[in-house]
Parts: C-alpha cells; sequence; structure tokens
C-alpha cells in the first residue's frame, strides 16, 4: 500500500512521534511545577542544621545494644568486656 508522500507501509509513525513529544513535553512541565511548589529540587536537604531525628533514634539503639552485647560477653566471663562494661557511657 502507497500512499500520499511516497509513504509505504500501514503505520505513518510521524503522528505517534507528534503525540509521544506532546506527552513527554507535558510530562516535563508537570515534573517542574511540582519541584517549583515543593521549594526547589530538593539539594538543601542533604545539609540540614544537625543530626536528624532518626539520626539520634539510631545511634541510641546502636549505642544499647553494643552495651547489651558488652554485658552478654561479661556474664559469661569475657575480662575485657568487663572493663569495658565498666567504663562506657550510658
Amino acid at each position: 500500500m502507497t500512499r500520499s508522500g511516497g509513504i509505504s507501509g500501514g503505520i505513518d509513525m510521524a503522528g505517534v512521534n507528534g503525540i509521544l513529544a506532546r506527552e513527554n513535553k507535558a510530562r516535563g512541565e508537570m515534573i517542574d511545577s511540582m519541584i517549583k511548589a515543593n521549594g526547589g529540587n530538593g539539594i538543601a536537604i542533604l545539609g540540614g542544621d544537625g543530626p536528624s531525628e532518626t539520626d539520634k533514634i539510631n545511634a541510641e539503639r546502636t549505642a544499647r545494644w553494643r552495651q547489651d552485647d558488652l554485658i552478654s560477653l561479661a556474664q559469661r566471663g569475657n575480662q575485657g568486656a568487663i572493663a569495658a562494661a565498666l567504663h562506657a557511657k550510658p
């Protein structure tokens, strides 16, 4: 099958490509508007004013687990663990 312009075949992809280009443009504009509405691209989140609440919780849990491990070892007679447990900060 030959159509006007000498195009052979059953599908004219120029129309599809135009539709996809418009969709991609609209999608990009939506993403840009969402970024703008939220105050920028989010890089400032990396800076922060100090440790986050999650960081504080994780640090506390890590210290508690270390203390629990030392006490467990000390109860089994590990002298190094006993000394570390005695000198560890609460």
